[in-house]
């Protein structure tokens, strides 16, 4: 069954910090039917991660890791 919106910060919150990657939010987007296409998707996965970095604690950490290995 496909879902039809989503809070894309969702799958942040709904998902184990070690388990947080690109790939994994592509995958779980597939399943929206907002889902728009997969450069579009890498833009807002990467923006969701820049906000996640401000937050500290182990999300904040977190993001900081996946934005130092992006860049």
């Amino acid at each position: 069954m496909i879902k039809i919106k989503v809070d894309k910060m969702e799958y942040f919150d709904k998902t184990d910090t070690s388990n947080w990657s690109l790939l994994g939010y592509l995958r779980w987007r597939l399943n929206f039917s907002d889902f728009s296409n997969k450069l579009h998707e890498h833009r807002v996965f990467f923006d969701l991660v820049k906000d996640i970095c401000d937050e500290g604690g182990e999300r904040g950490e977190r993001a900081n890791s996946i934005w130092r290995d992006f860049k």
